[in-house]
């Protein structure tokens, strides 16, 4: 999902530089004079009771400083599918903390996510043909050459 996002970043004017599928920032992306780093992760709803944990691995590389912003970005995969895009200084209260998404959802930056949660919307239909086809090789390919879809 890290490839997945960075693509949704680049609709929203983003210059990808970096996408790891492990370690920490997830993404490291430019927007203007400002550093991105943002760390993805994804959470299968499965109910109203469903919980997130955030780690403290999962803030440590996307503190904020200087012209740098940390963002913590939660798929929420219930349906509708919903990004919930949260800033680092936020997440960080959480940690080591099992939370609601509703929590997040309160500390989130609401514009952001529901930005996020359109242009995902929007590459889901307009490639949902070629889906199995996007490999997170492909897709983080086609992001770090600033091709988005």
């Amino acid at each position: 999902m890290q490839a997945m996002f960075a693509h949704v970043l680049i609709r929203l004017g983003t210059r990808i530089r970096e996408i790891n599928a492990q370690g920490h920032p997830d993404i490291r992306a430019e927007l203007g004079d400002r550093e991105l780093l943002v760390q993805v992760k994804t959470v299968s709803h499965r109910s109203h009771w469903t919980m997130f944990d955030l780690r403290s691995e999962d803030l440590s590389g996307i503190s904020a400083a200087g012209r740098r912003d940390g963002l913590l970005a939660v798929l929420d995969c219930a349906e509708p599918a919903q990004w919930v895009v949260v800033a680092a200084y936020r997440a960080a209260t959480l940690v080591g903390q099992s939370v609601h998404l509703a929590t997040l959802q309160a500390i989130s930056r609401p514009e952001l996510s529901s930005d996020c949660t359109e242009e995902f919307s929007y590459i889901i239909r307009t490639q949902q043909n070629r889906l199995q086809n996007l490999t997170y090789s492909v897709l983080r390919s086609r992001a770090l050459s600033g091709t988005g879809l």
